[in-house]
C-alpha cells in the first residue's frame, strides 16, 4: 500500500487541448514533489484526453479522471475531490500556469497555520500567447479576504491550496452555482476557516475570449446578483431586488446611468453593505475603517463617473461619500485605488469588453 501523498493537484478539463499540455508541465516542475495530479477530463471532444494519457504514461503522479458527461466545473471538480488523497488540494485551471514555488510556499503557510484552511496567492494576466497584460494584487489578510467576499472575490480558484477536510464536510462545490462556484464555496465558509494570500505572483492567469467567464457572461452576471443578495441576507433582514443589485454592480463597475433613480437606488445597497457589515461583525478598528473607506471610494466613483450626466445627484454621492469618510482625499489609497479603476477601465475598453444586458433591464 503506498503512502498517500500530501497533496493533490487538482485540474478540470473540457476541450482544454489548446493550453493542457503547458499547464501540466508547469505542475511536474514543481520544487515541491510530494503530489498526486488528478485531471478531471469532462468529456472533451477534443485530444485532451489523448493529452493527459501521454503524461501520466510518462509520470506516475499523474492520473486520468473521465466523466463520461459533461457535468460542469461544480462537478468535475467535486470528482475530483472524491479521488484525492492529499491532505491538501491545489487547483489550476486548466489553461493557466503555476510558478515553479507555488506549492512550496503555500504548503509551508498551512502546515505552520492549521486555523486556515485557504491560501491564494497574487497572478499575473497573460494572453493567448503567454504574454503578460497586467497583474493583481489580492488582498493579503483573513480580515479583508473575509470582507471582500460581500462584493467580490479576493481569492482566485486556480491560485488557491485548500485543506481537502474543510471542503469536504461542507459538502464541496455547489451544482447551483456552476458559472462561479468557488466564489459561492468562499463565502459559504467565510465564517468556519481562514483565508490568506500570499504576497507573491504564484499563478499565470489565462485571459481570453474563449474562456468560459467571458463566454457565459450574462449567466455569471445573474448567478453573481443571486449569490450578493444571499450573503447579505445572512447578516441583514433588508432585502434588495435584484434590480437593485444590478444598479450596484452597473454604477460600480463603471457603467454610467441615465437616470438618477436606479443610481442612486445602486448608492443605497452599496451603504447598506457596508453599514450591515459593520453592525453584524463589528471589526476592530483598523477592519471598520477599510470597510467604510471601501464604501466611500464606491460612493466617489459613481459621483465621478456621473458628474456631467447627473451632476446633482452627483454632488449628492460626493456628500455621501464624505460623510461615510471625512479624510477620503487625505488617504493615500484613495488615490491608488482611482488610478487602479482607470486602468481596468482602459484594458475594459481596449478589449472591447462592455457590460451585460440582463433581462430586466
Amino acid at each position: 500500500m503506498t503512502t498517500a501523498p500530501l497533496v493533490t493537484v487538482l485540474t478540470v478539463t473540457y476541450n482544454g487541448g489548446r493550453y493542457l499540455a503547458a499547464t501540466i508541465e508547469s505542475v511536474l516542475g514543481q520544487t515541491f514533489t510530494d503530489f498526486e495530479y488528478l485531471i478531471v477530463d469532462n468529456a472533451s471532444t477534443d485530444h485532451s484526453r489523448q493529452i493527459v494519457e501521454a503524461y501520466a504514461a510518462r509520470d506516475r503522479r499523474v492520473r486520468l479522471i473521465e466523466s463520461p458527461v459533461n457535468c460542469g466545473p461544480a462537478g468535475g471538480l467535486n470528482l475530483g475531490l472524491q479521488a484525492a488523497r492529499g491532505k491538501y488540494v491545489a487547483n489550476l485551471d486548466h489553461d493557466d500556469l503555476a510558478a515553479a514555488h507555488r506549492l512550496a510556499v503555500q504548503i509551508d503557510v498551512l502546515e505552520s497555520n492549521p486555523d486556515v484552511g485557504f491560501v491564494g496567492g497574487w497572478m499575473r494576466f497573460i494572453d493567448e500567447d503567454g504574454q503578460l497584460l497586467f497583474t493583481y494584487e489580492h488582498a493579503l489578510s483573513h480580515e479583508q479576504i473575509h470582507w471582500s467576499l460581500m462584493t467580490h472575490c479576493e481569492l482566485s480558484h486556480s491560485a488557491t491550496t485548500f485543506r481537502r477536510d474543510v471542503v469536504t464536510a461542507s459538502g464541496g462545490y455547489s451544482q447551483n452555482h456552476h458559472l462561479l462556484c468557488d466564489y459561492e464555496l468562499f463565502s459559504r465558509l467565510r465564517d468556519r476557516t481562514r483565508f490568506l494570500n500570499i504576497a507573491d505572483y504564484l499563478v499565470d492567469y489565462r485571459y481570453f475570449s474563449g474562456q468560459s467567464s467571458r463566454r457565459y457572461r450574462q449567466a455569471q452576471h445573474l448567478q453573481i446578483l443571486m449569490l450578493w443578495a444571499s450573503i447579505q441576507r445572512e447578516i441583514s433582514a433588508t432585502k434588495w431586488t435584484f434590480e437593485a443589485w444590478h444598479h450596484f454592480y452597473r454604477a460600480w463597475k463603471g457603467e454610467p446611468l441615465a437616470e438618477a433613480t436606479p443610481l442612486l437606488e445602486g448608492a443605497a445597497v452599496a451603504e447598506a453593505i457596508v453599514h450591515d457589515y459593520l453592525a453584524h461583525y463589528a471589526p476592530n478598528p483598523q477592519m471598520a475603517a477599510l470597510v467604510q473607506h471601501d464604501g466611500a471610494i464606491w460612493l466617489l466613483t459613481m459621483a465621478l463617473r456621473h458628474r456631467t450626466r447627473l451632476p446633482q445627484t452627483a454632488r449628492h454621492l460626493y456628500g455621501r461619500a464624505l460623510y461615510l469618510n471625512p479624510t477620503l482625499w487625505a488617504d493615500p489609497h484613495t488615490w491608488a485605488e482611482l488610478r487602479r479603476i482607470r486602468r481596468i477601465q482602459a484594458y475594459r475598453k481596449a478589449v472591447n469588453s462592455p457590460m451585460e444586458r440582463l433581462p430586466f433591464q
